[in-house]
């Protein structure tokens, strides 16, 4: 969001829009601080995203599966050590090949290849991918906060609970593409 003004006879007149966070960066600048490159530089107004946005902040959080969705988050996901497993196999083939062509006890063989076999099993442990939580029963939640979000209608009320549960609007060329929204579980 940012402000600007017209200077009148009749005094400054301020507006209010949207826009990209980085509209208005050149592409140097937005790439050495990290940020993409808006395409459009489209300007929106506020009125009618702050109420589109609204209307859309208040569905999501009044349906029961956004809200479950949002509260499920990341699942956790396995680490991938297959690089590491694929050195690991590969030492252990070489073990196995120079204990055959110079013919090493079995014993020799077995002291090498165990903390290889030890490290291989742990790896292959931590990959394996943890069972999902499942997702709560979030119909109770989202009537009762639908109810609630319905009764705001002043302005600093809707901000705030747009900020209680970290939403964000994304806008695109038309305006709003979606809304996100973080929910705490406790």
């Amino acid at each position: 969001m940012f402000r600007n003004h017209n200077d009148t006879k009749k005094g400054r007149t301020y507006y209010v829009s949207y826009r990209c966070r980085n509209t208005y960066q050149g592409s140097a600048m937005a790439v050495v601080k990290g940020m993409k490159t808006c395409t459009h530089r489209r300007i929106h107004n506020h009125l009618k995203i702050d109420e589109a946005g609204w209307a859309l902040f208040v569905q999501a959080m009044s349906d029961p599966a956004a809200l479950a969705q949002a509260a499920g988050g990341q699942q956790p996901s396995a680490p991938d050590h297959s690089a590491r497993l694929g050195e690991l196999r590969g030492q252990m083939a070489d073990i196995v090949r120079r204990a055959v062509l110079h013919g090493l006890p079995d014993e020799v063989v077995t002291a090498a290849l165990d903390p290889l076999r030890t490290e291989l099993a742990a790896l292959e442990r931590d990959m394996v991918m943890p069972v999902p939580e499942p997702l709560p029963d979030m119909t109770a939640l989202a009537a009762q906060v639908g109810a609630h979000l319905a009764g705001l209608h002043d302005l600093e009320a809707r901000r705030e609970a747009l900020d209680t549960w970290q939403a964000r609007l994304y806008l695109g060329m038309e305006g709003i593409e979606r809304v996100e929204m973080t929910v705490q579980r406790g």
